[in-house]
């Protein structure tokens, strides 16, 4: 269906309005020439999702013009999957990554869900197959296997339980088993290590080796510059990170998934 003028600068003024002060680098700035640009391609879009009964979950870390564009629901891929289940959608699109599809497609099981591009991996979640997971679990009879939903569906099936970085500490730490099997991620089994045995809590946690290659770049000295670029700099640090990352900032939650 082909859109008419008014109908494409109605949407541009639309999208206008949700981009305009989202910062964009030099080559990509957004104004009313751009966002009318792109304006026919989110009209289909979300004429097709009416057609289809589709929604369209955007993960935080995609680009603007999707998020604001044409997504439904936007967020960590957790939240996300959570929205689809509630949401009953018949097809559900997920612009993220696969193994954040493979989680919403557990939880709605009834849904068609599809991921843009079926390439769209992630290092955490694949440095870690089903296979791998079964042979450490031989060499670790007696560990409750705890997967960070960061992970393949494979290596969820082959788990004890799954937990997300906010509820990570309190689930490990609640388990009957001393011994911890904790799968993919190396840098979160060392602070939630640290974490625990900070409670008190003893537990023997082991965990593989894979990481994430964005959080496990973060350092120090990144971290100083910001505080000394912005004073009184607020500096919250995901559990994916290095603990030489989590040892100066003011917090440490991790809401985010």
């Amino acid at each position: 269906m082909i859109a008419t003028d008014h109908k494409i600068d109605a949407e541009a003024e639309r999208l206008l309005r949700s981009l305009m002060n989202v910062e964009c680098d030099d080559r990509h700035q957004w104004n009313l020439d751009t966002c009318r640009e792109i304006a026919p391609l989110t009209l289909e879009i979300n004429r097709l999702k009416r057609e289809k009964q589709a929604i369209v979950l955007a993960h935080s870390y995609v680009e603007p013009e999707i998020i604001y564009g044409v997504a439904d629901f936007k967020g960590d891929s957790y939240f996300l999957s959570l929205q689809a289940k509630n949401s009953q959608a018949k097809m559900i699109i997920f612009a993220g990554v696969v193994f954040m599809a493979e989680t919403a497609k557990i939880l709605c099981p009834d849904a068609t869900v599809v991921v843009p591009d079926r390439g769209s991996g992630c290092s955490l979640a694949d440095s870690l197959t089903g296979d791998d997971l079964r042979r450490l679990k031989g060499l670790y009879p007696d560990a409750a296997v705890v997967c960070y939903i960061n992970s393949t569906a494979a290596v969820k099936a082959e788990s004890d339980v799954c937990v997300t970085s906010g509820n990570v500490y309190d689930i490990v730490a609640r388990l009957p088993q001393r011994r911890i099997l904790f799968v993919p991620d190396r840098l979160m089994a060392e602070n939630v290590r640290t974490e625990l045995k900070r409670r008190g809590v003893d537990k023997e946690i082991v965990s593989s080796d894979g990481t994430c290659v964005v959080h496990e770049e973060f350092t120090p000295a990144q971290i100083a510059e910001a505080r000394a670029r912005f004073p009184g700099l607020k500096v919250v640090v995901h559990p994916e990170c290095r603990r030489r990352s989590r040892r100066r900032p003011i917090s440490s939650a991790a809401p985010a998934r």
